[in-house]
């Protein structure tokens, strides 16, 4: 199964250009990075983390997701950077 859209290219410009934020994946800790203006537009749990600038996620660029699998992270990767998402068949 696949969900799509379309990135404008005014998007991808400033999103490559954004600082890259490096995910702990996992219980086993999974190093993943994603830029982090793509992970702002996506979700706004994930945006506070990144921006706060009190957090020391936020500071450190880089905190822990210990309750989401690499599976499922980098699917929503792959749908940030693509806008598809394929449904992995367990």
């Amino acid at each position: 199964m696949h969900v799509g859209r379309t990135l404008e290219s005014s998007n991808l410009s400033s999103i490559i250009r954004s600082s890259p934020y490096e995910f702990l994946v996992g219980a086993d800790r999974t190093r993943m990075v994603i830029h982090d203006s793509i992970a702002q537009n996506l979700s706004e749990p994930l945006s506070a983390l990144i921006h706060n600038g009190q957090m020391k996620e936020s500071i450190s660029g880089g905190g822990p997701l210990d309750d989401v699998d690499v599976d499922t992270f980098t699917g929503f990767c792959e749908f940030a950077y693509t806008g598809v998402y394929s449904r992995r068949e367990p």
